[in-house]
């Protein structure tokens, strides 16, 4: 990355020239909050926030390299987008918003051009063409006769835990924990197609890693994931918990905030540390649960060493006892309900201590 150069879309003078980009960070508003009055502006000043100078220099400080589109934020410009400062100043800076749509249709256009096919113009209807094209139909894999809501209650989210009971049955084993960051929204009445089944599971590169695990290394990995592991995604509410499948997660928290596991449940009573369970977390796309749950004070959890980097992983091979399974999750999810396969119920994962 050092040696990265960021070059702009040339135009016939340096006043012509735009800096191409897609950004990273966005929010969606939800469309009915349009007229609704004091709804709509205390929703703007929420946005209004999270794209001001305080959020803006976190992030930066966070992650080395942002690029702020606000020109009333003001955020340093590291060394490696130094020679993005003119078109920032000018104000060319092309945004792209991603959809497959959209990446599609300009693939089409632009293999078109390098080819001579066709003129920028003439690109243009290509472009066209192909985003406006009726697209065919994709095949019904399975429908759900009943809806779940996201909406996190006393016990957990209800299609959370439908999600990570499924999950369950899919690898079979007692026990699993998911992030929250699995957890996408309702699952709604009706039928679904493979891209539909797909987008209930948030993020599509996770993972399965299972062991046989006593319960006590089972508690290790559960606490570390509710009470947080110093990571940016540590849990800061109770919408933002993991949930489980198998066991009751009996949590408090306490007048600062911080969330406290207390025990782990099965059928009501403690797990025995002792005990062997088949365990399985479910990762996140990028990083592994376990590496979030052992890159912390290991002094304080029984020593847990750190975690196996992902690039290493290897399926069927064992990491600290933990078997890789490097078919994509949601894969077998689909996989799954094209089998026959269907929902599981709801279960509480959390009790309020």
């Amino acid at each position: 990355m050092n040696n990265l150069i960021l070059l702009p879309y040339f135009g016939e003078t340096d006043n012509d020239n735009w800096y191409f980009s897609t950004p990273g960070y966005s929010i969606a508003m939800n469309g009915k909050l349009k007229g609704a009055g004091k709804k709509e502006e205390l929703a703007l000043d929420i946005v209004r926030y999270m794209f001001g100078s305080d959020v803006m220099n976190a992030m930066a400080d966070r992650i080395q390299s942002v690029v702020v589109y606000n020109k009333d934020v003001n955020v340093d410009v590291q060394d490696i987008f130094s020679n993005l400062i003119p078109y920032i100043e000018s104000n060319h800076m092309y945004t792209y918003i991603r959809n497959d749509s959209v990446c599609r249709a300009s693939c089409a256009a632009v293999q078109k051009m390098l080819a001579g096919d066709v003129d920028a113009t003439r690109a243009v209807e290509v472009f066209n063409n192909n985003y406006n094209a009726v697209k065919e139909k994709s095949p019904v894999i399975t429908t759900f006769d009943r809806e779940y809501q996201w909406r996190i209650s006393d016990t957990g989210s209800e299609a959370f835990s439908v999600r990570v009971n499924t999950l369950r049955e899919i690898c079979n084993v007692d026990m699993l924990i998911a992030p929250a960051a699995m957890n996408a929204g309702d699952i709604y009445k009706g039928s679904y197609t493979a891209a539909q089944l797909q987008a209930l599971l948030m993020g599509g590169g996770v993972k399965f890693y299972t062991k046989d695990a006593t319960g006590a290394e089972i508690k290790d990995v559960v606490r570390c994931l509710v009470e947080g592991c110093g990571r940016d995604d540590d849990p800061i509410s109770w919408d933002t918990l993991p949930a489980s499948s198998g066991f009751t997660m009996k949590i408090s928290r306490d007048d600062k905030g911080d969330m406290h596991l207390e025990d782990i449940l099965t059928d009501g009573k403690s797990v025995e540390d002792e005990k062997i369970y088949s365990f399985c977390y479910v990762d996140v796309s990028g990083h592994t649960l376990l590496e979030r749950a052992y890159n912390y004070d290991m002094s304080k959890h029984g020593g847990v060493h750190m975690y196996k980097a992902e690039a290493d992983i290897r399926e069927g091979e064992k990491y600290d006892g933990y078997i890789a399974h490097t078919t994509n999750v949601a894969q077998q999810w689909i996989q799954y309900f094209a089998d026959g396969g269907r929902l599981a119920a709801p279960e509480a994962y959390i009790q309020k201590s």
